[in-house]
């Protein structure tokens, strides 16, 4: 009886045991789900989070490359403003020359017209002595040698007035010069500032292009951005190239893109490297 009483007490223990394990065990499952769910949102939460750093990293290189572009716009809009301040500069040169000129024309007319007034004022005066009778042989000679004195003093009036406007002229004439070369500086084309320039389907280096840069300025001698074709066939003769006029005239044609009987600076590269490749030939 004991024993049985002992083994009912321990079947009622396992039974308690067992209900204990299969709440603990469904506990245990729903634990689990949850855990389970939570991971899964953790691990979208981090996708989400590593996609957000993504964007994140690309907005911090988009502001990189602005940064750099504003930067490169600063000095662009720099140089522009320096340019555009040098222009302003010649601008305000050329309206001085130009006020300069026009005050030194207004000059010269204001004198011409002096001495117009002070030569008629001279004849005037020659014609009335030479009209006054002379009635004694002291008064005749006083007239005639005043007669000669107004003379002289008109002949250098003359010379004065026409040396003096000789040289208003020859003025005006080199101001004018100096201000054709000014314009013409002014309208040279800069040099080239490229890395390479491709002629004829050549691929010419910075170096070369600086070369052709400056045989074509030291040639161009009036500053006018072409060369002619006795400019050109100069430029061979000292370069040691006898090149026959033919030729040249047949270059002038080819490459001579405008019509004006003259080649600008790409075009003269042009022609040049035609020549280099016939000698390499």
């Amino acid at each position: 009886v004991a024993e049985a009483q002992k083994a009912d007490a321990s079947s009622k223990e396992l039974a308690d045991l067992e209900s204990q394990w299969q709440q603990k065990s469904a506990a245990a499952l729903k634990l689990q789900a949850t855990l389970t769910k939570e991971t899964a949102k953790l691990t979208s939460n981090a996708a989400t989070i590593y996609e957000q750093s993504a964007v994140i990293r690309k907005q911090k290189n988009e502001i990189a490359d602005l940064k750099k572009n504003a930067k490169a716009v600063r000095q662009v809009y720099s140089g522009k403003k320096a340019e555009i301040d040098e222009l302003v500069g010649k601008r305000d040169e050329l309206i001085n020359l130009l006020a300069m000129k026009i005050k030194r024309r207004e000059d010269s007319q204001r004198n011409a017209e002096d001495a117009s007034r002070m030569l008629e004022k001279m004849k005037q005066r020659q014609r009335k002595f030479v009209a006054k009778p002379a009635a004694t042989k002291k008064g005749l000679l006083e007239a005639f040698q005043e007669k000669i004195d107004i003379s002289t003093q008109i002949k250098g009036l003359r010379s004065t007035g026409t040396n003096f406007l000789q040289e208003a002229r020859k003025e005006d004439e080199r101001r004018h010069d100096d201000e054709i070369m000014l314009i013409r500086r002014q309208s040279v084309k800069k040099p080239l500032n490229v890395g390479f320039l491709s002629i004829n389907g050549n691929r010419l280096t910075g170096i070369e292009v600086q070369m052709y840069q400056e045989m074509f300025e030291h040639y161009d001698e009036h500053l006018v951005g072409a060369l002619n074709i006795k400019q050109l066939s100069q430029l061979l003769r000292e370069l040691g190239r006898r090149v026959p006029n033919s030729v040249l005239q047949k270059i002038m044609k080819d490459y001579d893109r405008e019509g004006n009987d003259q080649l600008g600076f790409e075009e003269f590269v042009g022609a040049m490297d035609y020549l280099n490749s016939v000698d390499d030939s």
